[in-house]
């Protein structure tokens, strides 16, 4: 669900957010497909615009998306500075979360499960 850059952020902007979330995701040892679906890019050529600033257009939740990455990204280091340990505790089912994994929840296709997991690493709900 692409829309025209209404919020005003330049190619550089989503390039540079893009990039940042790209290297935390590559952390975790997750699919393409599963950082497809947490930035809410369509496919690997969307993704790959968005990278290179050839972007006219981006889901409008798209900066959020990188928020909520990077805010995954920084409650998971506070736990632990091993991203092995990061990318075991993304793929373990958990009971705070109706026993689902947190990679799971975070690939469900809104930025709602990305939401989830990170208020559950910061010790609170989104619900």
């Amino acid at each position: 669900m692409a829309i025209s850059n209404k919020i005003g952020l330049s190619s550089d902007e989503i390039r540079h957010g893009v990039a940042g979330a790209l290297t935390v995701l590559k952390t975790w040892s997750i699919t393409d497909q599963q950082i497809l679906a947490i930035l809410g890019a369509r496919d690997l050529n969307e993704l790959k615009n968005w990278v290179t600033g050839q972007v006219r257009n981006f889901p409008a939740d798209l900066p959020h998306r990188i928020g909520l990455v990077s805010g995954i990204h920084a409650a998971l280091r506070q736990r632990t500075r091993d991203n092995d340990h990061a990318a075991h505790w993304l793929g373990k089912p958990n009971a705070s979360l109706e026993g689902k994994r947190p990679i799971d929840v975070m690939t469900g296709g809104n930025v709602i499960g990305l939401m989830l997991v990170r208020d559950h690493l910061r010790g609170g709900s989104s619900r």
